[in-house]
């Protein structure tokens, strides 16, 4: 709950929580350290410094919060499929931020617009697709996801009967070692077909088509580090899909990890 509305709600918990940046969480790190103690190992965030329990002074946190109401909006466009139009493809990513926002939603916006624009273009040259695709921009995802989930809410029998899977474009781009694939199991194998066809060269990356032979890269550890989850956070807006109305995900992103 937001720190404004405790004395409104009359809320029992006495813990304040806000939202900070990672350089003002280390601020304070480093001043827990001084006067703290150790924590157990399995207590260690991701932060790359040493956590540790507080000490005896106390803190004060302020908060300039102001309780209102605004407006949001989600961009929505979609090209119409020729023999199934009434099956939705949704391709989508959040365009609201904390900061500036370069790397999220930034990158994913990128890839959306792209996107969109090359599948337009097909669409002018003649080429249909059977299904329709849904490309949309939500707005305020860090607000509990209110952008998606009112969304969702508004259009809730049309997509729960007609959505066949949604593509989440949020986080894309968070290192560069392994690919990091949250998905319903529903669309793993479909995912692992899609990473098959892409070829890595040293100019890039293209798409190989179904005569190419597909040898540069498999989908192994040791060729191309593929790490399956199908666990997503409860702040992206696949979550409100698989959760609010149970439609298979795929949310693929570049991390740096072990694997």
């Amino acid at each position: 709950m937001e720190v404004y509305l405790r004395k409104k709600h009359k809320s029992k918990w006495t813990i304040p929580c806000h939202t900070i940046s990672s350089s003002d969480a280390e601020y304070l790190f480093r001043l827990m350290i001084r006067s703290g103690r150790k924590i157990p190992k399995d207590w260690q965030g991701g932060l790359k410094m040493l956590y540790s329990l507080g000490g005896v002074q106390p803190a004060h946190l302020r908060i300039f919060n102001e309780p209102k109401t605004s407006s949001i909006y989600n961009v929505v466009a979609a090209i119409p499929g020729a023999w199934e139009s009434d099956r939705y493809v949704i391709v989508g990513c959040s365009h609201d931020s904390w900061t500036y926002g370069a790397g999220d939603p930034g990158l994913g916006l990128a890839l959306l617009t792209e996107i969109a624009r090359v599948f337009a273009t097909a669409v002018q040259k003649g080429w249909k697709t059977r299904r329709s695709i849904l490309f949309v921009s939500w707005d305020a995802n860090l607000y509990a996801s209110s952008g998606v989930s009112h969304w969702l809410q508004e259009h809730h029998f049309e997509i729960s009967s007609r959505a066949v899977a949604y593509i989440d474009l949020t986080r894309v781009l968070q290192g560069n070692q392994t690919l990091q694939v949250h998905s319903s199991p529903l669309l793993r194998e479909v995912t692992r077909k899609a990473i098959v066809r892409v070829k890595r060269g040293s100019s890039g990356s293209q798409l190989l088509t179904k005569n190419d032979r597909p040898t540069t890269v498999a989908p192994t550890p040791a060729a191309a580090p593929i790490d399956f989850s199908s666990t997503v956070d409860s702040d992206e807006p696949s979550f409100a899909f698989l959760g609010n109305l149970g439609i298979p995900f795929i949310r693929a992103t570049v991390v740096n990890g072990p694997k």
